[in-house]
């Protein structure tokens, strides 16, 4: 007789569940224990939790700290200050190493005052006197070329396609930008933009004439007459309106002592032209019918 034939023939017609009534299972705990158990249990645990949430919180400070020391070269760099002067002023500026710049009327110098002692450089747009101090290199850029120096003093003219560079002492290195040439500058020298961007070096005479602006003097040497009238706008701050004959040159000066009618009747007397106040600032300069 096989195994399952003698079970059969033992449990007979009686339910499989009659065998376990009447037993009874013996509990060594109470429900409130058990859960009481489960409750330590949890608390137990629970400071290993907010140690891993410090650690965390460790490592979040840390990254963050990472991040700020290599972002505080980047906000040094690109952090800038720009000093403009609008027509008819002029300002002195005092950069963090205690050189000087003298800005002319409608100037701008752009510079980074926390990244100036790691290098000394500005932009500048206009014309500016500048009074270096000795130490690292000082290089100021403009659009058509750039100029170098360690401790010295010159004078610099960017206005649109104009880019002069006059050495009062010291060395100064000019590089143009377009043509890629370089020359050196002693005092009493002057380099000029001319043609294709190529520098051209020039011995000046009077050296003070070209820095007189500081003074508020302006000699011209056969300048070119629409060149003048437009630094007597930028010097009062005026509006020339003009109808003259081209390829007149001018020399001579006017100051900023007299008053703008003053500066205009010096200009045009030479040339036999007259001007005539449209407003309270706006000329008309135009030649005799």
């Amino acid at each position: 007789m096989s195994k399952q034939e003698k079970h059969n023939e033992r449990m007979g017609d009686r339910d499989p569940l009659d065998l376990f009534k009447g037993a009874s299972v013996k509990w060594d705990r109470s429900k409130e224990d058990v859960w009481a158990s489960l409750e330590k249990q949890l608390e137990e645990k629970a400071p290993a939790r907010i140690i891993g949430i410090n650690r965390r919180r460790r490592i979040y400070a840390a990254a963050a700290l990472i991040i700020l020391l290599l972002g505080i070269p980047s906000i040094m760099r690109f952090y800038s200050r720009t000093l403009s002067t609008p027509a008819g002023e002029h300002t002195g500026v005092s950069l963090p190493d205690g050189s000087l710049i003298s800005l002319n009327a409608e100037s701008t110098v752009k510079y980074n005052p926390l990244w100036w002692y790691f290098k000394r450089e500005l932009r500048l747009e206009g014309e500016a006197f500048f009074e270096v101090e000795p130490g690292s290199n000082f290089e100021v850029i403009s659009e058509y070329a750039s100029t170098a120096v360690v401790g010295t003093s010159f004078n610099i003219l960017s206005r649109d396609e104009r880019y002069e560079v006059t050495c009062v002492t010291g060395k100064v290195k000019v590089k143009s930008y377009v043509s890629d040439t370089e020359i050196l500058l002693s005092p009493d020298q002057r380099a000029l933009l001319g043609s294709g961007g190529k520098l051209v070096k020039e011995e000046i005479n009077k050296t003070a004439n070209t820095i007189s602006w500081i003074d508020k003097q302006f000699y011209f040497t056969a300048v070119p007459l629409e060149q003048v009238f437009e630094e007597v706008e930028r010097q009062f701050n005026i509006d020339i309106r003009l109808k003259i004959s081209e390829g007149l040159t001018y020399t001579g000066n006017f100051s900023l002592e007299n008053d703008p009618e003053s500066a205009l009747r010096i200009i045009c007397k030479p040339f036999g032209i007259k001007f005539e106040a449209l407003s309270e600032r706006v000329y008309l300069v135009s030649e005799d019918e």
